[in-house]
């Protein structure tokens, strides 16, 4: 009785880009064998200095408090949001992430604040309505997954806050993150983010990871859009 082994290689397509985003070229490789790099590119008075990873993964971003980030998202009754972060001072009164219908935070808003050391979660109670609720102490300088949604806000899959959503709340500002966007963007926080996902009606639109781009600045990037 001989007994035969068949291996089936996996292949993957492998995309190149242009320093401006657009797709180049698409070539396929085999798993573990030789990556097939297409015809390298010309331009007139330039030397092509070979092909670079899209961007380089890191392990957070850090805010000084001047700094925030538009997802292009707006909220809804049925959206999530879901952040790794370290906080190391939760002192005063900042946003991990917001947005807002009007000018102030009860003019139907959707952020996580903390407020003088506490979580402070702002739910909209109405379309340009909105109330908030902390709910306990804020951990200090360690990572922490926060998950917010009209089921609760949970922080390392603990319970913190039960929130009486308004159902068919729609956002009419994007969502930020380390800061809440109103009529302006305000309550920008100095924090480390690891991680931001967002979810609308269980469909999720944003995966973001921070990066070093092309030019070597920080940011995140989303696996969903791509960007």
């Amino acid at each position: 009785i001989g007994i035969v082994g068949i291996a089936i290689a996996e292949t993957l397509n492998v995309t190149w880009y242009n320093t401006n985003g657009t797709t180049y070229d698409t070539t396929m490789c085999t798993v573990g064998g030789t990556l097939n790099l297409p015809t390298a590119p010309t331009k007139r008075g330039y030397t092509f200095q070979g092909w670079r990873p899209k961007y380089t993964p890191i392990e957070y971003i850090e805010s000084t408090g001047t700094q925030y980030i538009d997802t292009g998202i707006y909220l809804t009754d049925n959206s999530k949001v879901e952040i790794a972060v370290n906080i190391p001072s939760a002192s005063g009164n900042y946003a991990l992430f917001g947005a807002s219908n009007g000018s102030e935070y009860n003019a139907g808003e959707i952020a996580l604040w903390w407020y003088s050391g506490k979580y402070d979660l702002v739910y909209p109670t109405g379309p340009n309505a909105s109330v908030d609720e902390q709910g306990g102490v804020i951990p200090t300088s360690i990572k922490q997954t926060i998950t917010s949604s009209k089921q609760g806000l949970f922080v390392d899959n603990v319970f913190r806050i039960n929130p009486s959503f308004y159902n068919g709340y729609v956002g009419t500002r994007s969502l930020t993150l380390f800061a809440a966007h109103r009529n302006t963007i305000v309550g920008i926080a100095a924090f480390s983010l690891y991680s931001a996902q967002i979810w609308n009606d269980d469909v999720l639109v944003r995966a973001m990871i921070p990066v070093l781009d092309l030019n070597g600045v920080a940011c995140m990037y989303d696996k969903v859009s791509k960007t």
